[in-house]
């Protein structure tokens, strides 16, 4: 991926927020149509399954902050 992109307007020294030490790995070097061809197809032997916790295992949300009712206007 970094050779095809060596010669794109990316990576031909301006500043840009996708470089990180002088490397794009944000950027897909070619069309959208051959990134969809490349990507099409899932080889799941290339994945290792993990199992999410359960909902009632996840920490709760922290309540939205509301102003106090003796400062509300009503």
């Amino acid at each position: 991926m970094q050779a095809k992109l060596h010669h794109t307007v990316w990576n031909s020294g301006c500043q840009s927020w996708y470089l990180k030490d002088g490397r794009n790995a944000s950027l897909w070097p070619s069309f959208t149509f051959a990134y969809w061809w490349e990507t099409r197809r899932l080889a799941l032997a290339d994945y290792e399954l993990v199992a999410e916790p359960a909902l009632e295992e996840l920490p709760t949300a922290v309540p939205a902050l509301r102003p106090h009712p003796s400062t509300s206007s009503g």
